[in-house]
């Protein structure tokens, strides 16, 4: 914030060469190691700076007006409050990078859910169409019996019809053979 901007416009009076761009962090995410390794030169570039600051408003003999009122002043964080700071800003990047790898693993889960789903689609349709087809034979086949079996009936009644007009024929055969016998037997007498 401001303090940050002071000390690193108090930064130049003192011969560093970094400007405020050298340190910000660009088109990097704030999860990439990139970012990390930057943040930390950042940290401790401010820490040098404070430490070089406090020195020379020491050598100056204004270490008990660091806290004052004038506006030239300059105000140096306690040790303290710098460790919390940093604290916090590790315990927020570790809170980033976890919330970046749940949400990578969100999106492979659900890739991976899409393509299980994609495969099932796939393999339902092709089990619709077996059973399509599945049921179409089984019609063909049932008309193809219902037709055999009309036609065996059929067959079946004519065959009782052939085996009634065979008796009737043996038995006029058997007629005409004993009127035959009884013929002969009057011939022969």
């Amino acid at each position: 914030g401001e303090m940050d901007d002071a000390l690193l416009s108090k930064s130049s009076i003192f011969g560093n060469k970094h400007s405020r761009d050298d340190f910000s962090v660009g088109s990097t995410s704030l999860g990439d190691e990139s970012t990390i390794v930057e943040g930390r030169k950042l940290v401790t570039e401010l820490h040098r700076i404070q430490g070089l600051l406090g020195s020379v408003l020491a050598k100056k003999g204004s270490s008990g007006t660091t806290g004052g009122n004038s506006p030239n002043a300059l105000k140096v964080q306690p040790i303290h409050k710098r460790t919390s700071n940093n604290d916090e800003v590790e315990r927020l990047r570790a809170q980033l990078h976890e919330q970046a790898v749940h949400t990578s693993l969100r999106k492979a889960d659900s890739t991976f859910l899409q393509a299980q789903l994609q495969e099932k689609d796939v393999l339902l349709k092709d089990i619709s169409q077996i059973l399509e087809a599945v049921e179409q034979r089984q019609i063909q086949l049932e008309n193809e019996n219902e037709k055999l079996k009309r036609e065996w009936e059929k067959t079946t009644a004519a065959l009782r019809s052939k085996e009634s007009e065979s008796l009737i024929l043996e038995k006029l055969m058997k007629k005409r053979e004993n009127e035959i016998k009884r013929l002969r037997e009057q011939l022969g007498k």
